[in-house]
């Protein structure tokens, strides 16, 4: 995400992975760029704020079960070669 000029969040991550954390028990691992491809095709997903009040708020966007279930199964994101231009 690009806010105030700055680029932040999963535009800048050097991770191969990211994490979703569904419960204590239950989690899935992504690939950083697939994740980058699926929000670069999806442009209408929801950016949320947290911690809206506090001195370091921050946006990401809001993935629901069904987004996560397209990112995981859809072969598109496969086919894309390049994300980096997010």
């Amino acid at each position: 995400m690009v806010e105030n000029g700055n680029h932040h969040g999963i535009t800048v991550t050097k991770a191969k992975w990211f994490v979703y954390l569904f419960s204590d028990d239950s989690f899935l691992v992504v690939e950083v760029d697939r994740l980058k491809k699926f929000i670069k095709i999806n442009d209408k997903l929801t950016i949320k704020t947290a911690a809206l009040y506090s001195n370091n708020p921050t946006k990401g966007y809001l993935l629901m079960k069904e987004d996560v279930s397209n990112l995981t199964s859809s072969r598109v994101y496969d086919t894309i070669k390049d994300a980096k231009s997010l």
